[in-house]
């Protein structure tokens, strides 16, 4: 119960980091050969593999967004009893932002976090809304053929 806890309390203070624009600290949590998977069809959509490409990723997230709030709303546990340094959790959150040209938007998602050695192996965002207000806020517009709709 007590790894369970302190991989709680870390998601936390990771995301509060990230809250704080502190990129280092954020990625402190991460390890080297981690992963990143984004959802969607704008340009930080992918499969980002290595801390170097995950750094990155969360270099132009922030750089694209002056403005993020995120809300922690819950984070699970995938095994609670587990005593070592592995476990699966799940993030469930919100999140307010504005980019650069003052478009805003809010959302909501969850994000997968496998911990493996106790730190991030893996990480991957599932969105509520990945349609035409995400693609806007990302400074994308809708793909051709549903705006020829």
């Amino acid at each position: 119960m007590l790894g369970a806890l302190l991989a709680i309390r870390g998601v936390r203070a990771t995301y509060e980091r990230l809250n704080r624009r502190d990129l280092d600290g954020f990625l402190a949590a991460w390890s080297d050969d981690a992963t990143f998977e984004f959802p969607g069809d704008v340009w930080a959509s992918g499969r980002f593999a290595g801390k170097a490409e995950v750094r990155g990723w969360f270099e132009r997230f922030l750089a694209t967004f002056p403005e993020l709030r995120f809300t922690l709303e819950s984070v699970a546990v995938a095994r609670p009893a587990a005593m070592g340094a592995a476990n699966d959790l799940t993030a469930c959150w919100t999140i307010d932002l504005r980019n650069r040209d003052g478009v805003g938007n809010r959302n909501s998602g969850v994000t997968a976090i496998a911990l493996r050695g106790g730190r991030v192996s893996s990480a991957k965002d599932f969105l509520f809304d990945t349609g035409a207000s995400f693609r806007r806020v990302w400074g994308e517009s809708a793909p051709a053929e549903a705006s020829s709709r």
